[in-house]
């Protein structure tokens, strides 16, 4: 049998009286900060004292262009309610006493749960306990699991009749599952050579959104997951786009949206970057088989010859799956004729030796 693992105790003293933040990274992009918040210095303006726990995902946002938090279903940045709520990521409330973790309260894996953007719940407990004087004492069923779970963040798209890639390393002998989904269909774990799998017992119902839950169990070590699975008729595909604008009027460009699948699906569509200054569209989109997405470029002034304008034609669902066009133009009151291919540099020098082998 797997021997529970007993982990560190800490006594955390206040932000405010030097006290230290603990970071417990659960992914390649994830962490967990813990930290004591006393009623003493600038934190006694706090709503409460205790422990305030926190998540950070820098898989999603844009720190640098200062797009972070823009979607609460993909925070950035988040504080993990004792509550068990999320009023602060809804935006209900600035914080309230009730936010922040006591004596004998717990999180992680057990009290209020804590999971990666995979939908896997964290493999620790953490204890707090103590008046003033908080601790926080961490445990754990087994020190060293002997298998990882990977899976796109943040759930799937899938098609109706679709399965899910699930990325299982480490020691995969024997796997099995104990998995239910939201909308009622049956989910079995697969193997095979190209490697693990989560398929369905019947076709799915689109749009909507079902919950993959249960266990996964390789070699005496679990996780638990809880996983989002998002059924559409049609999905898009990241692609490229570039043409050429005038810089004083305007231009209608029609961008061809790829994607794939049967029927029909409606995604909210957002124009991001600088090319949102000088353009406009439809908020939303309806994708068949062959879509493009009518973009209306003004330069309002802003566009000179020659000059290169970039962004994206960002294509999403209401539970923040997302796709891109990136897009490239260029500002020219040039008309192409038909001789401007014959002045590229390459095809002078070819014309100029045919002529020179004519004579």
């Amino acid at each position: 049998a797997v021997q529970p693992c007993i982990g560190p105790s800490t006594v955390l003293r206040g932000i405010t009286e030097g006290g230290m933040v603990l970071k417990i990274p659960i992914s390649d992009t994830e962490s967990v900060f813990i930290e004591h918040r006393s009623d003493s210095g600038f934190d006694s303006r706090l709503p409460g004292a205790g422990i305030l726990v926190s998540y950070q995902d820098l898989s999603v946002g844009d720190f640098e262009r200062n797009e972070v938090n823009t979607n609460p279903n993909q925070p950035w940045l988040k504080v993990i309610e004792a509550d068990g709520g999320d009023d602060l990521v809804r935006g209900s409330n600035q914080g309230e006493a009730s936010d922040l973790f006591l004596n004998n309260t717990t999180f992680g894996a057990e009290g209020v749960q804590i999971r990666t953007h995979d939908g896997i719940l964290v493999p620790w407990v953490a204890s707090v306990s103590g008046e003033e004087n908080l601790s926080v004492s961490f445990t754990a069923p087994s020190c060293n699991p002997s298998m990882k779970v990977d899976m796109s963040n943040h759930g799937s798209p899938v098609l109706p009749t679709g399965e899910i890639s699930i990325d299982i390393s480490g020691n995969t002998e024997p796997c099995t599952s104990e998995l239910t989904s939201s909308d009622g269909r049956g989910v079995a774990l697969t193997h095979n050579e190209q490697g693990h799998t989560l398929t369905f017992s019947t076709q799915g119902t689109a749009p909507s959104t079902a919950f993959v839950e249960g266990t996964i169990s390789c070699d005496g070590s679990t996780v638990h997951l809880r996983y989002p699975v998002h059924i559409l008729n049609r999905i898009p595909l990241d692609s490229t786009f570039e043409a050429t604008v005038h810089p004083d009027s305007t231009t209608m460009l029609d961008i061809p949206v790829a994607s794939f699948g049967d029927g029909v699906q409606r995604f909210s569509v957002s124009i991001d970057g600088p090319l949102a200054r000088v353009s406009s569209g439809e908020v939303s989109v309806l994708i068949t088989e062959e879509t493009s997405y009518v973009l209306v470029v003004e330069p309002n002034g802003l566009l000179t010859e020659n000059m290169l304008v970039y962004g994206t034609v960002t294509i999403s669902t209401d539970e923040g799956m997302s796709w891109t066009v990136d897009v490239e133009l260029e500002a020219t009151s040039i008309k192409d004729q038909w001789w401007t291919p014959l002045t590229e540099p390459g095809r002078i020098i070819a014309i100029m030796l045919s002529i020179l082998g004519l004579s």
